[in-house]
């Protein structure tokens, strides 16, 4: 239903007829550009179940990637998690949260996920961010130049953000003071 949509045209009119891509015809387009990076893909699973789901893209992820990409899942959705981690145990997975808990802890510790995703919002997220260095965070919803900067200056090894021309600029930034 959705590729017969045109998403383009709402942005500008140059990219009227804009269609969506499948999920494989994006994994045949990575493959032709010779992707080696890291693909982070969000299984939107918290609102709505879609059943085998997690079976389903790990079948078509093992069609393309030949082990060129880093492939790192995320999921609000513990039983999409726990699903994952039941169908391929050495996926790296990480879970979503607008609020670090516990049990997110201790899946962690336990080597479910590969990282904690908490929105970077939240004063408690920041706290974890700031003082469990032990965990892998990824946070989210990074907007303000001073968060980056101090992100940069804590062993995260990835963050997500909508805003990557200013990350990029920062983080560039931060590497040059390093040098110095």
């Amino acid at each position: 239903e959705l590729k017969k949509l045109d998403f383009g045209c709402k942005f500008n009119p140059i990219y009227k007829n804009t269609r969506l891509l499948s999920f494989k015809e994006f994994l045949e387009w990575l493959s032709k550009t010779n992707f080696k990076g890291i693909l982070l893909i969000e299984l939107k699973t918290d609102h709505f179940e879609y059943p085998g789901i997690e079976k389903k893209v790990l079948s078509d992820l093992k069609n393309f990637s030949n082990g060129r990409w880093k492939i790192i899942f995320q999921s609000f959705n513990r039983r999409t998690i726990l699903n994952l981690h039941g169908l391929d145990p050495k996926s790296l997975i990480s879970k979503l949260t607008y609020s670090v808990n516990l049990r997110d802890i201790w899946e962690f510790k336990r080597g479910i996920l590969f990282s904690i995703n908490p929105d970077f919002r939240n004063p408690l997220n920041r706290f974890f961010i700031f003082n469990f260095r032990k965990i892998t965070f990824f946070p989210w919803l990074i907007k303000l130049e001073r968060d980056f900067e101090k992100l940069y200056d804590l062993p995260i090894p990835a963050l997500i953000t909508n805003h990557s021309d200013k990350a990029i600029k920062i983080r560039n930034n931060a590497e040059q003071r390093k040098k110095v």
